[in-house]
């Protein structure tokens, strides 16, 4: 697995915990973000570079939270993000934040929400996430 597969990987596990111990905010965002990946797997220790794009991602995820969730409601049809799965929303956050904070290509970014929600998610997930980012990446892109 390539190094910003595995940071997305660990940056949605990371946001998957934050989420159910409702400790997302901003205040603090950077060092929340690096402790939470610190502590998904604490056997397997991530690689700096895996680890910086990881945080990069979550600390982009909890900033700007707000305004995440109201892309991604802009771009579900008759989905609220508070309705949606936790796995399928955080994979949205994930990939929305990476769109507007970095200059990796959308295709890639697509691709790699696909494939986690694949892996972690349910048999419609990848259909949902594949149709809410192509609405998005024409706002934010």
């Amino acid at each position: 697995m390539r190094s910003r597969s595995k940071s997305r990987e660990a940056a949605l596990k990371a946001l998957y915990s934050l989420e159910l111990s409702k400790e997302v905010s901003g205040d603090g965002a950077s060092e929340l973000a690096e402790k939470t990946l610190l502590s998904v797997d604490p056997d397997n220790p991530l690689k700096k570079g895996v680890l910086e794009y990881a945080v990069l991602i979550v600390e982009g995820v909890i900033t700007e939270l707000d305004e995440l969730d109201k892309l991604i409601e802009e771009c579900s049809t008759n989905w609220s993000v508070d309705r949606m799965a936790v796995v399928d929303k955080n994979i949205l956050r994930l990939a929305a934040s990476e769109l507007r904070q970095t200059d990796t290509p959308y295709k890639v970014v697509m691709d790699e929400a696909i494939e986690l929600s694949k892996k972690y998610g349910t048999d419609e997930s990848r259909s949902f996430i594949n149709g809410v980012l192509d609405k998005l990446v024409k706002i934010v892109k």
